[in-house]
């Protein structure tokens, strides 16, 4: 799900994500292999952040139990 989500990303956000969140770099050694500035970075972490939590809080909704129609089983 968070790959899905991270691919509806953009290229720039997408990248500054990786780097920080999944590999664990610090924002200065991702700044330096993304050739930015750290204030840039943190700017796209940022909204990188926001992004992939409304694109998880859609899917959430889309995919929740009560948004599913209720079929009964044969037999019941």
């Amino acid at each position: 799900l968070l790959e899905q989500a991270l691919t509806q990303l953009n290229e720039e956000q997408r990248a500054a994500i990786v780097l920080v969140d999944l590999q664990g770099l610090p924002y200065d050694e991702a700044a330096q292999v993304l050739d930015i500035p750290v204030g840039t970075l943190k700017s796209r972490i940022a909204r990188g952040r926001q992004a992939l939590a409304q694109l998880l809080k859609n899917y959430r909704e889309l995919f929740a139990p009560s948004s599913r129609p209720n079929i009964e089983r044969e037999g019941k």
